[in-house]
């Protein structure tokens, strides 16, 4: 499917540049499977299947679990040392 993609590109004047295939093609193949999930089943395995890899939702989700965003919440969390400018 993505050997298509790129002819197309081609096909319409798109220069190909492996580099830069080759550092999208992850995150091109992650985003198709997801897709294709969502059109076999729901919303909820795409977003399964999007985040999967999602940094910034795996902190939240573990801030959430380890208690840090309800200490957080209520001030009583760990601050950072204030650096002098």
């Amino acid at each position: 499917m993505i050997r298509e993609i790129t002819a197309k590109g081609e096909e319409q004047g798109v220069k190909k540049e492996e580099k830069l295939l080759a550092e999208a093609l992850p995150e091109l193949k992650r985003l198709l499977k997801a897709l294709v999930a969502r059109d076999l089943w729901s919303f909820n395995e795409y977003y399964q299947i999007i985040n999967e890899h999602n940094a910034a939702l795996h902190a939240a989700l573990d801030a959430l679990q380890d208690g840090q965003y309800e200490k957080f919440l209520t001030g009583t969390h760990d601050k950072k040392r204030e650096t002098k400018r």
